[in-house]
């Protein structure tokens, strides 16, 4: 996950931050609906996970990556997206089919954070 990080976020970005809408059910209490441990959250966790790991492998420059790396890469990915996903940003989702500016570059951030964590 070296040099080429770069253009592979910009696919995991897009693939991640679209299930933004897999949690569209969530508690509408909360400001943050999937940052709570619990059932909901674990299914928006594994939904992204399964995704980002599809998205990751198909990738012809992630072929000498190991299965470990790319799931702790995606893991890493999903706690941050879980953690910071709002009910706005879920709403923004569903109204646009798409992800808001804001919400893509916290994405990226966290992509690129994780990606210098698997590659220490």
């Amino acid at each position: 996950m070296g040099a080429r990080t770069g253009r592979t976020l910009v696919g995991l970005a897009v693939a991640i931050c679209g299930l933004a809408g897999v949690g569209a059910a969530a508690d509408p209490a909360s400001e943050f609906p999937f940052a709570t441990p619990g059932p909901l959250r674990d299914a928006y966790m594994q939904a992204m996970i399964d995704g980002c790991f599809r998205n990751q492998r198909a990738d012809p420059t992630n072929s000498t990556e190991s299965d470990a790396d790319l799931e702790k890469y995606c893991r890493c990915i999903a706690e941050a997206v879980a953690g910071h996903t709002t009910r706005e940003d879920i709403e923004y989702r569903k109204k646009n089919h798409a992800v808001s500016p804001a919400t893509a570059d916290w994405v990226m951030q966290a992509a690129r954070a994780c990606a210098q964590d698997i590659i220490r």
